[in-house]
């Protein structure tokens, strides 16, 4: 019976939470984070966590692409590099005991954070930015990024949001979509890999499978649906609440 209520209670929570992390991220982090205040062994919530958050990708991805949210040409070589940051984080966490890059996160996320609040257009407005230096620096950020998302168990989401609207100029809704395709193929594959480790706990992504895929359908509509102006709020929230519980060691 507490199994049942434990799931239930799961299931809902990250429910709510992923319709809100579909175009702001740091749902991963939060939801590792409690799982390992219950008691659940480090490896086993980032592996767990990482195979059940594909739900949202599959779900947010089909309702992004059917908006034409998604830069597929801006997308594809990012994810290039996206993945092979994801493929070496990945052999490191099925080996490591332990993360260790979640303050790191934190910071990151709250010093971007005053550059959104500084200028009220970023995320609403698209601008155009320049190619070549732009395209350098984005593919290496892309790869680093990846990385860690993979090694922390959550954290990209948020930071492919800042690479897209700093430095690619997209608005809210289109860095949702296109980080859809960037962030999500690596958490595929990487899944892929976790599928087949000795640390996943397959009952646990199950639920968190089904609770990401409904929350991503819901959240993604809804957000696009209210568009971009509507959008701006929920990032800076998020995104300064997010970080604030990972600095105070959620």
């Amino acid at each position: 019976m507490q199994d049942i209520l434990f799931y239930l209670a799961l299931f809902f929570g990250v429910s709510l939470l992923s319709s809100i992390g579909v175009v702001v991220g740091g749902t991963g982090l939060i939801v590792t984070s409690a799982l390992i205040l219950l008691g659940i062994p480090p490896d086993v919530a980032v592996v767990s966590y990482r195979v059940g958050t594909t739900g949202a990708v599959i779900t947010s991805f089909i309702k992004f692409h059917k908006s034409r949210k998604i830069d597929y040409r801006l997308a594809i070589p990012l994810t290039v590099f996206s993945l092979a940051g994801a493929l070496i984080a990945t052999r490191i966490v099925l080996t490591a005991e332990a993360v260790f890059l979640k303050k790191a996160v934190a910071f990151a996320i709250l010093a971007v954070l005053a550059v959104f609040l500084l200028n009220p257009h970023i995320g609403v407005k698209r601008t155009k930015k320049g190619v070549p230096a732009r395209n350098i620096l984005g593919f290496g950020l892309a790869s680093i990024i990846s990385f860690i998302n993979i090694l922390a168990g959550g954290g990209g989401g948020a930071l492919f949001s800042y690479l897209l609207l700093l430095l690619y100029g997209q608005t809210f809704l289109e860095s949702a979509g296109t980080k859809r395709v960037v962030n999500g193929i690596p958490i595929i594959v990487a899944s892929l890999i976790f599928l087949f480790s000795e640390k996943i706990d397959y009952t646990l992504a199950l639920v968190l499978f089904a609770a990401n895929s409904v929350g991503g359908w819901f959240g993604s509509q809804h957000f696009i649906e209210k568009g971009d102006k509507y959008v701006r709020p929920f990032f800076i929230a998020s995104a300064l609440i997010l970080g604030l519980m990972l600095l105070a060691g959620f």
